[in-house]
């Protein structure tokens, strides 16, 4: 695979893209602003994207003129699609161990004093959970499930 550098006015959003990706877009500029554009957009040879809308509408709030591409040739249309919603469900799959997502933050706040924590994605309130969380609600009590703000830090599901 090789990944190629390609104008962002060269490539189409795939209009039936079902994410809903606006305030992802506003949070991931940030963490673009700070790390730079490092997670390539998967495009089909139309230069249609199947992979990377909410990265496209950051760099575009960040004036960028280009971003890095992957083209790939599913084979067929049906294909495509289905690697776009794969895609975008296949973060789901995954699960925070809060243990160990607590080790490392508390790494990096003794490592470098001046981090911005905000920058790891986490929001204030989903920082202050994450202590709450690593014992999987285990002996938890009323007043600690108040602190979570009625937010999971993990899929941002509110109740």
């Amino acid at each position: 695979m090789k990944i190629e550098q390609v104008k962002i006015s060269d490539l189409k959003e795939w209009d039936k893209n079902p994410r809903k990706n606006d305030t992802a877009a506003d949070k991931l500029t940030k963490l673009i602003g700070k790390y730079g554009f490092v997670n390539p957009v998967i495009a089909t040879p139309d230069r249609v994207i199947r992979a990377g809308h909410t990265r496209i509408k950051a760099a575009k709030k960040l004036g960028l003129k280009k971003v890095p591409v992957i083209f790939i040739d599913f084979g067929s249309e049906t294909k495509a699609k289905g690697f776009s919603i794969a895609d975008n469900k296949s973060m789901e799959w995954a699960e925070w161990d809060f243990s160990a997502l607590e080790a490392v933050i508390e790494e990096i706040k003794a490592e470098d004093l001046d981090f911005d924590l905000e920058m790891i994605g986490f929001e204030a309130d989903e920082l202050e959970a994450i202590d709450i969380l690593k014992d999987d609600f285990k002996e938890i009590d009323e007043s600690k499930l108040k602190q979570i703000k009625n937010k999971c830090p993990e899929c941002g599901f509110e109740w």
